[in-house]
């Protein structure tokens, strides 16, 4: 999945460098989740809103909540994962 996220449209300056590291469940923070999730919020606050803005902070809140917060931001992945099965 993530090779062919990164040869599409979804490609970007995140997922390229971040996708050795999720293929090898290498979750040591560069950015830790806690501080995407404190930076969502906060432009939420400033009145940032899309059709998937609230689902996206959720999701880092709910991960934040659930211990990931000091993990890189990428371990929205585990996350995810967790919560899909």
């Amino acid at each position: 999945m993530v090779a062919i996220i990164n040869e599409g449209a979804c490609s970007n300056g995140i997922t390229k460098p971040k996708s050795s590291n999720i293929i090898n469940n290498n979750f040591q923070p560069a950015f830790a989740l806690k501080h995407l999730a404190k930076d969502l919020r906060l432009a939420g606050e400033q009145g940032l809103h899309s059709p998937l803005f609230n689902p996206l902070l959720h999701s880092y809140q709910d991960a934040l909540q659930q211990g990931f917060g000091e993990e890189d931001c990428i371990a929205i992945y585990k996350y995810l994962d967790k919560s899909e099965k």
